[in-house]
């Protein structure tokens, strides 16, 4: 049987053309992909194959039943933390990406979700191997009251993160982050305490780091952000000297990266990496809920592996 992706059109939905309510919905493929995935007959509007042109109407059931392939391996189970009429709370495991691309599409947890709940908007995104809390929003008023919060820095995100190395009990780290241009990674970047003379991007940053627990080999840290920055928790830790458990790109090497994306990784590495993803968690959220204006807040404690490198 063909696996497909159903939406029931919405009233904020209607009015729209289907080929551009397609590309504006799932920007993961271009109005032209769209067009073409319309012609190949992989789109169904109320069980018809539709020109593209079509008006939609609230009511109306569209399907999108995308080539099979072979996706890698990703964990598929979630928890739901918390539910209402307004939003969910998802603790997401490691190694799921939240949005369908390049090679992910139902494995995702967008996908997963799509199972259960016709409309829904993902407030915020962690990186595929990142596990923790996710906000959805279930419909779109909630949704804009939730994405206004995070834009307006109102939202308080806590994380764990396990390190290499044994750390001070707490770090004020205020800085600057920038490209590392030392390294191979192009995306890879470097945390500073002076601002850098670089006519490259750079952003200033502001990470808190507090030592929940350690040994001789590994420390377990609690971390609060102050700004929101690409790879901030990650590349501050390791900028500072210890380096991410698990992470390729923050680990122990850059060479993990550069072997991990031509599938070169040996069993050497992944001795060395200790875990199959990167040692960062999304553990607490603080915000107001948009509906009831109420001061809400959620945990979801460190996964077990975490923990088990301690002991």
């Amino acid at each position: 049987m063909r696996r497909s992706n159903k939406t029931v059109i919405c009233k904020e939905q209607s009015g729209i053309a289907l080929e551009n309510w397609l590309s504006g919905r799932f920007s993961y493929l271009t109005l032209e992909q769209w067009q073409s995935e319309i012609q190949a007959g992989r789109v169904l509007l109320q069980e018809q194959k539709p020109m593209g042109s079509e008006i939609l109407n609230q009511g109306d059931i569209v399907e999108y039943f995308p080539i099979e392939r072979a996706e890698p391996p990703v964990e598929l189970s979630y928890e739901i933390v918390y539910e209402d009429a307004d939003l969910l709370i998802v603790n997401k495991p490691g190694n799921l990406p939240c949005h369908p691309g390049g090679r992910f599409f139902n494995h995702t947890l967008w996908a997963l979700l799509k199972q259960t709940y016709p409309q829904f908007h993902i407030i915020n995104r962690l990186d595929r191997e990142t596990s923790g809390l996710v906000i959805i929003a279930l419909h779109k008023k909630a949704a804009a009251n939730l994405s206004n919060q995070i834009k307006n820095r109102t939202v308080e995100k806590m994380y764990q993160v396990l390190v290499h190395g044994k750390t001070e009990p707490s770090i004020n780290a205020e800085g600057w982050l920038s490209n590392d241009e030392s390294s191979e990674i192009r995306k890879k970047r470097v945390f500073t305490f002076e601002e850098p003379q670089s006519e490259e991007k750079i952003q200033s940053s502001s990470t808190w780091f507090e030592t929940l627990s350690q040994n001789e080999s590994f420390s377990l840290l609690k971390v609060k952000l102050g700004t929101g920055r690409m790879h901030q928790i990650r590349a501050t830790i390791f900028s500072l000297g210890f380096p991410v458990v698990g992470d390729k790109i923050y680990g122990l090497d850059d060479q993990f990266y550069l072997r991990y994306i031509h599938g070169e990784l040996t069993k050497q590495d992944h001795n060395d990496l200790i875990l199959d993803r990167q040692a960062l968690h999304a553990c607490g959220l603080k915000f107001t809920h948009p509906t009831s204006n109420h001061p809400v807040e959620f945990e979801a404690p460190a996964p077990k592996e975490f923990k088990a490198t301690l002991l």
